[in-house]
């Protein structure tokens, strides 16, 4: 249920459910420290950092996932997607 309300809160994809997802996320990566969902939720974590104007943390957050070996390469692939994505808004501005 936790990992689904994470899920669901993402994908309203406003800025009060960004601003609510970092909580939320923390709170389940302390109660389930070995959930199969870890790099999904770890992912989502990054983008939520993104989206509250916390630009390094997701950076940070992206290059951690794609050096974990324990991610899955979709992960991974979305990882690299957002990194991308940063770097051409911030070569924009």
């Amino acid at each position: 249920m936790a990992y689904l309300r994470i899920e669901t809160i993402s994908g309203r994809g406003s800025d009060e459910a960004f601003a609510e997802l970092e909580p939320e996320i923390v709170r389940f990566k302390n109660e389930y420290k070995d959930s199969s969902y870890s790099g999904r939720v770890e992912y989502l974590l990054g983008i939520a950092y993104v989206k509250n104007k916390k630009i390094e943390e997701g950076k940070k957050i992206f290059n951690d996932l794609i050096g974990n070996e324990g991610v899955s390469s979709y992960i991974k692939d979305l990882a690299r997607s957002e990194l991308s994505l940063i770097n051409i808004k911030e070569k924009t501005l």
